[in-house]
């Protein structure tokens, strides 16, 4: 068998408050020198997680903006069967309805419920510091939003209804740890289950997925991944914990619990060292050193 990991940043891998991964880090090495590939999986834009991403040494494909598009490294897939794009030296498969086409729905839904909504790309780089931490180029890199609004109901009593009439558009309304975000009938599960396949096609061997989210846009994820874990949020609940049997909690919030329960399941699943796919990806059968 052959493992990835899928993860979930804010509240997850990252702490809520500070964007920190350090408490993270033990595991993070332990995957890399296992050589299983830890894939990012947010309702971040492509910008800010390829800069995160730099920052982790990672060379594992991203699962962006709620599985508004999943990029991939150039020449680690041969014969992907999706229509791919080449952008700023990644591989793109667009998954979800771009952004124009998304707020135009989102504005008409909103205008004939008599709601009003923030969007986070109305706000100045002074309120996204003030409201959520993000500084500088940090908060210029969330705005390049392609398949995802994020947004603020000011309302939430009637997000129920605002949810009803956005599904009867075809698009998906989920609640995140600080945002609601609008999109297409795209989700992290679905972008998941692409990338195991490409992994399976790779390596010639079962993919078992192990998730981690922290919130109710998580769900999606969490139900199609072999190992799910959910890490208890402190500043919001979710039914996700009702709705997955096999689900299990990790010990503690965010990059601490995120931590323990990665180096918990590696023992338990006695997950060792995996194939190199950078000379797999070009020599298959051949055993490589890349680190995922």
């Amino acid at each position: 068998m052959f493992y990835i990991v899928i993860t979930d940043l804010d509240g997850t891998l990252l702490d809520h408050q500070t964007y920190s991964y350090r408490d993270a880090l033990p595991a993070i090495r332990l995957l890399q020198q296992s050589r299983v590939p830890l894939i990012l999986c947010s309702s971040k834009t492509a910008a800010e997680m390829i800069h995160l991403q730099e920052e982790l040494g990672l060379e594992a494909p991203l699962i962006v903006e709620n599985g508004g598009a999943v990029y991939l490294r150039p020449g680690l897939f041969q014969n992907v069967p999706y229509d791919i794009e080449v952008l700023d030296g990644w591989e793109r498969i667009a998954l979800g309805i771009p952004y124009p086409k998304l707020k135009e729905a989102l504005l008409e839904v909103a205008g004939a419920l008599n709601l009003q909504i923030l969007l986070f790309e109305d706000w100045t780089v002074e309120e996204l510091e003030h409201q959520v931490g993000l500084k500088g180029e940090a908060a210029v890199r969330a705005s390049k939003r392609e398949f995802d609004i994020p947004f603020r109901l000011i309302e939430m009593s009637r997000v129920d209804q605002l949810e009803a009439e956005l599904r009867a558009k075809g698009l998906n309304l989920s609640r995140g740890g600080r945002f609601l975000h609008v999109t297409g009938k795209n989700d992290k599960g679905r972008a998941a289950q692409i990338l195991a396949e490409l992994y399976g096609q790779l390596v010639g061997d079962r993919v078992m997925m192990i998730g981690l989210g922290d919130s109710e846009n998580d769900r999606p994820l969490l139900e199609v991944v072999n190992y799910p874990v959910l890490v208890p949020n402190p500043v919001s609940s979710s039914p996700i914990e009702a709705a997955i049997p096999a689900l299990r909690i990790a010990p503690e919030p965010g990059p601490a619990g995120w931590n323990q329960a990665i180096q918990d399941l590696m023992v338990e699943l006695q997950i060792g060292r995996q194939v190199n796919l950078a000379t797999r990806s070009q020599n298959p059968g051949r055993p490589n050193s890349k680190l995922g």
